[in-house]
């Protein structure tokens, strides 16, 4: 097997380890964007990290050969108690009205050692409770609010790879109707039962599920974490920049190949992000301004360290 060595390439100033890192530096440059080249290191539970670029205005981007290789997060619909005061979820769920369309919201959480794809469901804000429409005494009316998050979780169970429920009491009416839905969906179902609920009274949603675990909600959702690490499998790669963005709470971007072939996601290249995917979304539009400067990145020469 031919081992083929990176070459160190200098540009303005900086020993880049490959000619490949040099090339997004010039394309960074051309397309107006700040950068700086490895500022820090950080030591993750996944070893130690030293990620390429970082941006002032986006985060942090990794650059890789093609091809890619990077696994999508599991879309995860996590059904269950939605009470602030009583939510069992180890990140928060409220989504601002403005945030109320019609279609599900998507957001990169931390779930144990890994990160998922929380796809729902979600609050109208702090306050509500699902877009909660009765109380005690009567039905109260539906409101633009409840009937959006209604709507955006059906559509969230639809689109997810992985359904989980918690029980926690007798009384998750809710979260009975959406255990059915993703049932009918034919969803891969997860489904936890805590201590000392009595779960023989909701026999029926566990015959729903693929796989049940009884316990503590701490020790349930250990469990799922844990199954979904190994359902869905990471590169070192891919743990490290999950593991940086979660530590950093910033954006991180992998760019795979050079910077025509990430952006038109032509031989093997392409992109990936964690987080609000912000720089994803404008190197993806393709403006003829990134594009060229894509272009001008790819032709740049580097003769004997000197800039291009």
């Amino acid at each position: 097997m031919t081992i083929i060595q990176a070459i160190e390439t200098l540009y303005k100033g900086y020993r880049f380890r490959s000619r490949l890192e040099a090339r997004y530096a010039v394309f960074l440059d051309e397309a107006g964007i700040k950068w700086q080249y490895e500022p820090e290191g950080f030591q993750l539970p996944s070893g130690w990290y030293l990620p390429d670029f970082f941006l002032p205005e986006y985060g942090y981007v990794e650059v890789k050969p093609a091809p890619l290789t990077f696994v999508p997060m599991p879309k995860v619909y996590m059904a269950g108690r939605m009470d602030p005061a009583k939510c069992y979820r180890p990140f928060d769920v409220t989504a601002e009205d403005r945030d109320l369309g019609l279609w599900p919201l998507s957001t990169t959480q931390r779930l144990g050692p890994i990160n998922i794809e929380y796809i729902g469901p979600y609050r109208g804000d702090g306050s509500a409770d699902h877009g909660m429409v009765q109380d005690d005494r009567h039905i109260a009316p539906h409101n633009e609010s409840a009937e959006k998050i209604f709507s955006r979780s059906l559509m969230g169970i639809s689109r997810c790879d992985v359904f989980f429920a918690l029980f926690e009491d007798l009384e998750a009416f809710g979260t009975l109707v959406e255990l059915g839905i993703a049932y009918e969906a034919r969803k891969d179902i997860f489904v936890g039962f805590t201590r000392p609920l009595n779960s023989g009274h909701l026999w029926f949603a566990a015959e729903c599920a693929d796989r049940c675990l009884y316990g503590t909600r701490e020790e349930i959702l250990a469990w799922f974490s844990a199954r979904l690490d190994s359902k869905y499998p990471r590169s070192q790669d891919q743990r490290k920049i999950e593991d940086l963005a979660h530590h950093s709470q910033k954006d991180v971007t992998m760019c795979f190949g050079d910077p025509v072939s990430a952006i038109s996601e032509q031989d093997d290249g392409g992109i990936a992000d964690i987080g609000s995917g912000r720089l994803f979304s404008l190197l993806t539009t393709k403006t003829p301004a990134i594009l060229r400067a894509a272009t001008i990145a790819r032709q740049a020469r580097f003769e004997h360290g000197a800039t291009p």
